[in-house]
């Protein structure tokens, strides 16, 4: 899998910056506990859906879901459903390929 690192320096108020930050917050939540969710029904039943009325059950299903952007909510789904809808094409030319995973906390230094 390859990886790319972006490095980029922002300008601007504080308050943005603060904004910015609970935002790339919130969507690493969502992503870590519907790839979570996802990979645990992977595991036990060998089968997963990821059709965007099940992703929204698990996201409504998190601790602090009425904390988050529904924006980011929306879009993190969205991705999260690419990546697995990905996987399983990848994984019928490629046994190797691996369920996506969970990624670090975010936490910007900015």
């Amino acid at each position: 899998m390859i990886h790319f690192t972006y490095k980029g320096r922002l300008t601007g108020p504080e308050p943005r910056f603060d904004i910015l930050r609970d935002v790339m917050f919130s969507a690493t939540k969502v992503y870590n506990g519907l790839v979570w969710n996802l990979r645990e029904e992977y595991e036990q039943n060998s089968k997963v859906s990821y059709s965007a009325s099940h992703l929204n059950e698990i996201a409504r299903s998190l601790s602090r879901h009425k904390e988050l952007y529904s924006d980011v909510v929306d879009t993190t789904r969205m991705e999260v459903g690419w990546s697995f809808q990905s996987f399983f094409v990848k994984g019928k030319n490629d046994p190797s390929s691996g369920l996506p995973s969970q990624v670090m906390p975010f936490s910007p230094t900015i």
